[in-house]
């Protein structure tokens, strides 16, 4: 597991083995009001040289103050993961960012969802 404070939004990730990654978005506000039209989410990941990959997730689920959708991510993915500085999370719908934080201990993320998971 791996969780990124984003001021009013808390992001975690989590894996399972043969199940790829589940990430939630937690508001700390304890409302979830903003989740009410979110369908899908968007992750960007950018490398230090500005490349940035995105990985839509989609369908995504609200339980109570917390929306959560899951993923298989591919080699490219986990590589920009592992190298990346920045992170962030938005919806397409609401065009709501929930996360824009920088990437310090992905690496070490990166190797726990590999020796747990296998991702």
């Amino acid at each position: 597991m791996t969780m990124q404070d984003a001021g009013r939004y808390t992001v975690v990730m989590t894996c399972s083995r043969g199940r790829g990654i589940e990430l939630s978005v937690l508001d700390s506000a304890a409302r979830g009001d903003e989740f009410a039209e979110v369908d899908s989410l968007m992750v960007w990941i950018t490398l230090p040289d500005g490349r940035t990959d995105r990985v839509s997730i989609s369908p995504v689920w609200q339980e109570g103050a917390a929306l959560s959708g899951a993923f298989v991510p591919n080699g490219v993915t986990m590589d920009f993961f592992r190298n990346g500085i920045r992170f962030e999370v938005d919806s397409p719908q609401t065009r709501t960012t929930f996360a824009a934080t920088d990437m310090k201990g992905s690496g070490a993320a990166r190797l726990a969802f590999l020796e747990q998971c296998g991702i």
